[in-house]
């Protein structure tokens, strides 16, 4: 094969290919060899200009310098698979149920970094918290369980940890169902704050313009034996909340004696549905309020069944105004029937009507509405009704 001398082939001798593509092997001979058996009549021209460096197909071993947050995390964090990584959160979470509340703060600090790994590695760590990992239960479930009676206002870095994560339904109710072993108030009370858009009135009161509202409800149980207890209910900035209310209803749930109850104040707003006259009720044979009568009503939410009947009063909220008495008719309130509250209609307790006004003598300066009520729950088998 006659080659071309006034073509410069030294300098690129170690760059030409012997073999047809794909296959790419450098050679060490300096040229074409000439025992080949295959002939070329046509043999490549190479260019006379130097040839750039070709960038090669195969994978490179030097990893990937990050470029985001999550990778220089990755890239600077061990890196166990997801499965270590969850195994590792749930004996962490165990371990910490377990311990008194004043010595999880360290471990605390623990869960919130295995926060920032699953968010690196793809992990929902909220979903991972509300597992039943420990005993067959959610870890909130056990915090709230271990709650001590009188002590539920001190500080417990866990439980407040747990309640931050966005809370699922199935939570939630196992929540609820640990506080009814407990009856405890206080811990109703941080786990309804933990969920400000839960109720659709409490989504209306989120809104900018209604930002003045944002002390929640409080309570206080004052009294408590196994047949009666008495409650003190604070519901403040109420006439704002009567107003964002669609249906002229602010309610506020509290936990007593193994039950979690509601107490609801009904009044006309513009909004509110009208009033409509008494109907009859077949299925227990006697007259019912209407759906929107007016006044004040206590109702079981969760936990057994029981008869109820007692007293109140609304503490007056001006200086030199007497407190308005009601009295709260014997009833039977079960959850599961949604039978009717014990009710109290607006006209039967005092200036219950200048509620509807900024300047009631019920409300105090701030404008909170204020309740106290001792509720009996001994039936007298005498009379066929419970005793106050």
């Amino acid at each position: 094969m006659a080659v071309d001398k006034g073509t410069p082939l030294e300098p690129y001798k170690d760059e030409l290919p012997t073999e047809a593509p794909p296959a790419y092997t450098p050679s060490d001979a300096p040229g074409p060899s000439s025992s080949s058996s295959k002939p070329a009549s046509h043999p490549p021209q190479p260019s006379t200009s130097r040839p750039t460096h070709l960038s090669s197909p195969l994978p490179s071993h030097h990893p990937r310098r990050p470029s985001t947050a999550s990778s220089l995390l990755s890239a600077l964090l061990p890196s166990p698979a997801a499965a270590d990584l969850r195994a590792t959160v749930r004996s962490i979470l165990s371990a910490l149920v377990r311990e008194p509340s004043a010595d999880v703060a360290p471990g605390v600090e623990v869960l919130k970094d295995c926060a920032a790994a699953c968010r690196a590695r793809g992990v929902d760590f909220a979903a991972l918290c509300q597992e039943k990992s420990v005993e067959w239960r959610e870890p909130l479930y056990w915090c709230l369980l271990k709650q001590e009676p009188g002590k539920e206002d001190e500080d417990n870095p866990l439980l407040h940890f747990l309640l931050s994560q966005p809370l699922q339904p199935s939570t939630i109710s196992s929540a609820r169902l640990a506080i009814l072993s407990t009856s405890s108030d206080p811990s109703l009370q941080l786990l309804l704050r933990a969920l400000p858009t839960s109720s659709p009135l409490l989504a209306t009161l989120s809104h900018p313009t209604t930002r003045v509202l944002t002390p929640p409800p409080a309570s206080s149980l004052l009294a408590d034996d196994p047949t009666a207890f008495r409650i003190l209910l604070h519901l403040p900035s109420f006439h704002a909340r009567l107003r964002a209310s669609k249906a002229g209803t602010v309610s506020h749930e509290f936990a007593a004696r193994n039950r979690i109850w509601r107490l609801e104040v009904r009044l006309p707003t513009p909004s509110a549905a009208p009033t409509h006259p008494p109907h009859r009720n077949t299925r227990h044979g006697h007259r019912a309020a209407a759906l929107y009568v007016y006044g004040f009503g206590l109702r079981v939410v969760e936990g057994a069944a029981t008869h109820v009947q007692g007293s109140g009063r609304i503490l007056a909220g001006r200086e030199g105004r007497d407190d308005a008495q009601f009295r709260l008719p014997s009833a039977y309130l079960d959850p599961v029937q949604h039978v009717l509250p014990s009710f109290v209609r607006l006209e039967q307790v005092r200036d219950a009507r200048s509620l509807e006004f900024h300047d009631s003598p019920l409300l105090d300066e701030d404008g909170a509405l204020r309740i106290m009520a001792d509720v009996s729950l001994t039936r007298d088998e005498a009379t066929g009704c419970t005793i106050s």
